[in-house]
C-alpha cells in the first residue's frame, strides 16, 4: 500500500511539542481521507478500533478487544468488524490519536522525501555525521504523542479531535530516501508574512507487512 502525503509551512530543528502539533494537524485530515477511501481501510471504522489506555516508547497499553461480528452471540454480531481489531485509539483528553502502522497490525514503514528549502539542496547529514533535525521534528510529528507533555495543545474540555497520525512510533520507518530542492515562491499561506523556516514536503509512504497475520493480508 503507498500514499502520498504533503505538508507546507514552517519547519524548525528540535521543534516544540507546539510546532508538532501544528504540523500533526495538517497530516490528520489527509489521513483521515485514506482511511475513508483506501481498500485496505474501509471496514475500518473509529468507534470499533481498540483503546489504548496509555502508551510507553512506542508500546500501547490495550484494553480487550470486544465481540467481532464472528462471534456466535446476537449482540457480537452488532460489534466491531475484525478488521477493526488490528486499530487503536488512543485519547487524551479531548484529543484521540489514531496511528496507522502499528506493531499491533505487523506494519512498517518506508518514506520517500522530496524536502523543498530556501536553500540550496544538499546538507541532509552534517559533518557530525548526524541528519538535518527539521527532519526529526518531522519524524516526531508523523507519529503519535506519547503523553500528554508532547501533544504541544490544551487537553482541556472542548469538542472532540480524532488526529490521524501516520506512525505509532518512528522506529517502524525501515527505509528513508530524501531528494532536496530549493523552495520557489511563497507558499500563500493564511498568515501574511513568509517566514525562513517555511518548506514544502512530499511524502510517498510505503505501508509494508512485517509480520504476517489475516488481519494484514490486504497489506500484502
Amino acid at each position: 500500500m503507498d500514499f502520498h502525503l504533503r505538508y507546507r509551512g514552517p519547519l524548525a530543528a528540535n521543534g516544540s511539542p507546539k510546532e508538532r502539533a501544528e504540523i500533526r494537524e495538517q497530516i490528520s485530515p489527509q489521513l483521515e481521507e485514506l482511511f475513508r477511501t483506501a481498500r485496505q481501510l474501509m471496514n475500518v471504522s473509529v468507534p470499533w478500533m481498540r483503546v489504548a489506555s496509555g502508551v510507553k516508547n512506542g508500546i500501547p497499553t490495550l484494553e480487550p478487544p470486544m465481540p467481532t461480528a464472528s462471534s456466535s452471540s446476537s449482540i457480537a454480531a452488532h460489534q466491531r468488524p475484525p478488521e477493526a481489531q488490528s486499530f487503536y485509539k488512543y485519547p487524551l483528553g479531548r484529543y484521540t490519536f489514531i496511528p496507522l502502522v502499528t506493531r499491533l497490525h505487523g506494519l512498517v514503514c518506508e518514506i520517500d522525501l522530496t524536502f523543498l528549502r530556501r536553500e540550496e539542496p544538499g546538507a541532509i547529514v552534517n559533518r557530525g555525521g548526524d541528519i538535518d533535525n527539521r527532519l526529526k521534528t518531522l519524524f516526531d510529528a508523523l507519529r503519535i504523542p506519547y503523553n500528554a507533555a508532547e501533544m504541544g495543545r490544551s487537553t482541556d474540555s472542548g469538542d472532540p479531535v480524532n488526529v490521524f497520525c501516520l506512525l505509532e512510533d518512528d522506529l517502524l520507518i525501515t527505509r528513508l530516501g530524501v531528494r532536496t530542492g530549493r523552495l520557489l515562491g511563497p507558499l500563500h499561506l493564511a498568515e501574511t508574512k513568509e517566514r525562513e523556516t517555511n518548506v514544502e514536503i512530499h511524502i510517498h509512504a510505503f505501508v509494508k507487512v512485517n509480520r504476517g497475520t489475516w488481519e494484514n493480508l490486504d497489506f500484502m
